[in-house]
């Protein structure tokens, strides 16, 4: 992970963007996040590291304790939710990340291939599937969380976004968005991101 950016927890509004180096020092007065940054990592580290079907272990035994959701989300800005977001380099081999994007375009356009016209359709599975168009090694995943549920997901890669709104119900790829309909969340276990399942079975990762 190269930086880390969090939104709206405790008494953090905004840390901008943060670079992780081999040594981090933080100076501010009392109360203005520093600790909460610190316990940031301790918190991500035990949602992925027991089961849990909230999107964030707010509390843990042997970890941090935040409380809940509703009491974690700065006092001045409680209708946005808690937002993460996490920038870093893959540096294993790219093969399966195209394989997913594919099968993730494949899924949704065969859904809405009766709605919108074919040439888009052919275009959104061309992008996904031409090597030229491959994600590049610098990854940006934004997670934003409210009344403790995802609220939306954003994935940058590069040359590549998907967006996932579930308050709106909207499926981003690049500047394009498609209605979802139907679209249940489901958390897996240790795991930060969630499943997510169309009802009718098909199920996007």
């Amino acid at each position: 992970m190269e930086k880390i950016r969090i939104q709206n927890l405790r008494s953090i509004l905004d840390s901008n963007s943060l670079d992780l180096n081999n040594l981090n020092i933080f100076l501010g007065a009392n109360s203005t996040g520093k600790s909460s940054i610190l316990r940031f990592f301790a918190l991500i580290k035990q949602t992925i590291s027991k089961r849990n079907n909230a999107p964030i272990l707010w509390y843990d035994l042997q970890g941090v304790d935040f409380g809940s959701c509703e009491e974690s989300v700065n006092n001045s800005n409680k209708e946005s939710g808690i937002t993460f977001s996490f920038s870093f380099e893959l540096n294993s081999d790219l093969s399966e990340y195209r394989e997913s994007k594919f099968l993730l375009a494949h899924a949704f356009t065969k859904k809405y291939s009766k709605k919108y016209d074919p040439f888009e359709v052919y275009y959104s599975q061309r992008f996904f599937s031409r090597s030229d168009n491959i994600i590049s090694n610098k990854v940006t995943v934004k997670l934003n969380v409210k009344n403790n549920m995802f609220n939306k997901i954003d994935i940058d890669f590069g040359n590549c976004f998907l967006g996932i709104n579930l308050d709106d119900q909207i499926f981003q790829i690049n500047e394009k968005e498609y209605p979802l309909s139907g679209l249940d969340v489901v958390m897996d276990d240790f795991s930060l991101l969630p499943t997510f399942v169309y009802k009718g079975n098909k199920t996007i990762k």
